[in-house]
Parts: structure tokens; sequence; C-alpha cells
């Protein structure tokens, strides 16, 4: 928990445009398609969608942010068995 304490505490220093603190968190996401199409919906009720899908790959969402100087970029990578596609450290490079 300490160490937690210690990244926490750089949210609370003043910002200096020569040290930015960014920050990066990752998100991968399944790629679902429907199987078969969805019953037609019977009066007063939704769509009715089998719980049967077919995997269509997945993605890697990449969100970098500074909090203090109020940016953020989102980059969206396609995934292969070897890992992502593109690593997009890019937007580290001011």
């Amino acid at each position: 928990m300490a160490c937690m304490e210690d990244v926490l505490d750089i949210y609370s220093w003043e910002y200096d445009e020569t040290h930015p603190v960014v920050c990066m968190d990752e998100q991968p996401t399944q790629l679902v398609k429907e199987t078969r199409l969805p019953l037609p919906p019977r009066p007063g009720e939704p769509k009715q969608y089998d719980f049967e899908y077919e995997s269509n790959g997945i993605v890697n969402s990449f969100l970098f942010t500074e909090p203090q100087a109020g940016w953020r970029k989102v980059s969206i990578c396609a995934r292969n068995l070897h890992g992502c596609v593109m690593v997009p450290t890019c937007f580290l490079v001011f």
C-alpha cells in the first residue's frame, strides 16, 4: 500500500512543463459477432439475441494522459498471436 501512496503523491506536485507526469492505461477488448439473427420482437418486448457468438479478434485501447496539462490521447491497436501490432509510444514524444 505504501508504494501506491507514493504514486498518488505525484499528482499533488505542482505542474512543471519540463517534467511532465504522463499516465498510461491499457484495456484489452474482445470483439465478437453474432452467429444468429436476433428474433423479431413481440409487441412491447425488445429483440432477443442468442448467447452464442463468434470471436472476431482482440484490440488494445491505450490511454495516455497528462492530467495537470489537461490532455489525453487514445490509441486503438489490433492484436494478433504475437501481441500488439503497434506499440503507441509515439504519444510520449512531445
